[in-house]
């Protein structure tokens, strides 16, 4: 994987995440079955981009994980 297209990839894997979690921000009632399916599915995606794609991305350029440096949280 070519470092440009590292960039690129996260560039639009974090928008995907973040157009999902904007979903669960249109609705305040999700307690009924079927809405709290669909919320689970929502989850599961979000998670899949990060541990699918961002982490595979991390892995190679692990300086492109804004979150990674030596003051975060994990460190």
């Amino acid at each position: 994987m070519e470092r440009e297209f590292a960039i690129s990839a996260k560039a639009y894997a974090i928008s995907a995440a973040v157009a999902l979690t904007y979903i669960v921000k249109q609705k305040n009632d999700w307690e009924s079955e079927d809405m709290q399916k669909f919320k689970k599915a929502l989850g599961i995606a979000v998670g899949r981009i990060q541990i699918d794609i961002l982490s595979e991305i991390y892995k190679k350029y692990p300086d492109l994980d804004d979150l990674a440096d030596e003051g975060s949280f994990g460190k």
